[in-house]
């Protein structure tokens, strides 16, 4: 399953590199509308600059640069309304019409081609408002019969040459470049103590698939804001929108937050900490989710790659696609949910580490939602993209972090999830028993396979360590009844040791002269008890052996 997500993501990801579109936006336009958006920018006051370039034939009507500011672009655009009443919504004495004709405002020549005469137009504009607002441009003909035939060029600015961070960005952009770069080396910190963690986890037989899987999130995101801070870097100092380098980023978040899901509900469930293996239903459910949880994840990048409108929607959470990304986060919480309570019920022993389990990763499911709608409908436009830039990737590094707390290995953690080592294999039967600190990791039934039985060569006797505890010996057979087999000589036939009074030979008493008597036939004599040890060595009977 982890596979089929990492290979179809970067698949993926390889495609959609091929969406890229430049933020000095130029294109030849030709359309038999009167009236055609062209762009969008978050313009500062008094620092906000366009440069443009129009050139187009003198044999259609004057063309006309349209700028509206945010407050107006909602009644203009997609709204049903022809060009003249689009165009009447601007004001001309606030310059928010510029004729591109000989008229001087927006400084156009004649130019004479082999197909006839063109205007060109080449101009530089400063936006002056009362705060930093959006402004969408647009071209329009409104006289004009045969619609809109323009070639042209924009360059939209906030700053001065050499001003790393607002000369080329939006204002809503400023701090993305700081903040991504901020996120990527807390992560650079964070994937060296996971490492170093998962090491120690190693060497105690405890470094768990479901370990694995969080370090190859917190690599995967890392790279993802390592994608991120390369694009934001290029456009800062080109102007040129890095489209395929950011949606590549952003699809490396996607795979690490879609395996960070799968991950909390694989947890949710037991996996690795009360059982070694999922029964068969359980995996086939959390296939097919999971399956349509990263297709769904993919079919809203490919709508926001090709059908993302930017006159309507000014950062992805405001489209149907961000839409369906909350509701996919909202879908991954009721699973985990559903999980983690049936599985906290058949085993409570486990509470202890469930309770915080379910409480921190609840809050962390609902922050981004949450984050999303209060910038939807509370933070400014001019300041949206880069604060939901921050506060996500933010809630994002805490959920890593805080796993990070629980899974280290100590005496002071309490609440440390894995006590199933790696070379105590769980086999599927049916029932799957519970491990905790003060009982171990139950081994299943052999599985019933050809070849040899290596799964007891993964379990051992813990009860060697134990100096309180004797060595279990070997059972004797049970037809035995408890007493030792017969001994076969000619004495005895009832299977037991023959008595003292049925041995024809016997032990001579010890002289105390130091010679043992010769042993051979002679009369029966009484058994005596020998002489004290200390009286043998007093009298030196052991000095001549």
């Amino acid at each position: 399953m982890c596979h089929f997500v990492v290979v179809f993501i970067l698949t993926l990801s390889s495609i959609c590199l091929e969406f890229s579109h430049g933020k000095r936006v130029e294109g030849n336009l030709v359309t038999t509308e009167n009236w055609q958006f062209l762009t969008r920018f978050c313009f500062l006051s008094k620092k906000g600059t366009l440069e443009y370039f129009f050139e187009y034939p003198q044999s259609y009507a004057r063309q006309d640069l349209l700028l509206y500011f945010d407050n107006k672009w909602d009644d203009a655009y997609k709204t049903g309304k022809t060009c003249s009443e689009q165009v009447a919504l601007l004001s001309w004495v606030d310059n928010q019409i510029i004729p591109l004709d000989n008229s001087g405002v927006g400084n156009c020549t004649p130019i004479n081609k082999s197909d006839g005469l063109y205007w060109n137009c080449v101009r530089k504009v400063t936006f002056s408002s009362s705060r930093a607002k959006w402004w969408f441009i647009a071209i329009g003909n409104c006289n004009s019969q045969k619609g809109l035939k323009i070639v042209y060029s924009l360059h939209m600015m906030n700053g001065e040459d050499g001003e790393l961070l607002y000369h080329e960005n939006s204002a809503d952009q400023f701090y993305i470049l700081p903040i991504v770069i901020t996120f990527f080396l807390i992560y650079m910190g964070l994937g060296a103590l996971s490492s170093a963690v998962g090491y120690v986890l190693h060497t105690q037989q405890l470094f768990h698939t479901t370990y694995k899987m969080y370090i190859f999130c917190i690599y995967t995101n890392c790279f993802g804001l390592f994608l991120l801070a390369i694009g934001w870097g290029k456009y800062a100092n080109t102007g040129y929108e890095e489209t395929g380098t950011w949606l590549a980023g952003r699809l490396f978040q996607a795979m690490s937050d879609i395996m960070f899901v799968l991950m909390l509900i694989l947890m949710a469930n037991g996996y690795t900490i009360v059982r070694g293996k999922l029964s068969t239903p359980l995996y086939i459910i959390l296939a097919v989710f999971f399956s349509i949880f990263t297709l769904t994840y993919a079919v809203l990048f490919v709508y926001e790659a090709e059908v993302f409108d930017p006159g309507e929607v000014l950062y992805i959470y405001e489209s149907p696609a961000g839409y369906g990304l909350i509701a996919l986060r909202l879908v991954g919480w009721t699973f985990f949910c559903v999980s983690l309570i049936v599985n906290l019920v058949t085993h409570s022993r486990k509470t202890w580490f469930y309770i915080p389990f379910f409480i921190y990763y609840t809050l962390w499911f609902w922050a981004g939602p949450i984050t999303i709608l209060i910038a939807m409908f509370v933070i400014n436009l001019w300041v949206r993209e880069q604060t939901v830039t921050g506060v996500s990737n933010f809630v994002t590094i805490c959920g890593h972090v805080f796993f990070l707390l629980l899974t280290r290995p100590g005496t002071a953690n309490k609440n440390f999830p894995y006590h199933i080592k790696t070379t105590q294999i769980g086999m599927m039967d049916g029932t799957e028993k519970e491990a905790d600190a003060n009982s171990p990791y139950e081994v299943g039934e052999t599985m019933n396979v050809h070849g040899p039985d290596l799964q007891s060569l993964f379990v051992t006797d813990r009860s060697s360590s134990r100096p309180d505890q004797t060595l279990l010996t070997e059972k004797p057979p049970r037809d035995r009844n408890g007493q030792l087999p017969s001994l076969s000589n000619g004495n005895t036939s009832s299977g037991r040791l023959p008595s003292l009074d049925q041995r024809s030979n016997k032990l001579p008493p010890l002289e105390r002269n130091g010679a043992l008597p010769p042993i051979g036939n002679h009369e029966h004599v009484e058994a005596s008890a020998p002489p004290p040890l200390y009286e043998m060595f007093a009298a030196g009977r052991f000095n001549n052996e």
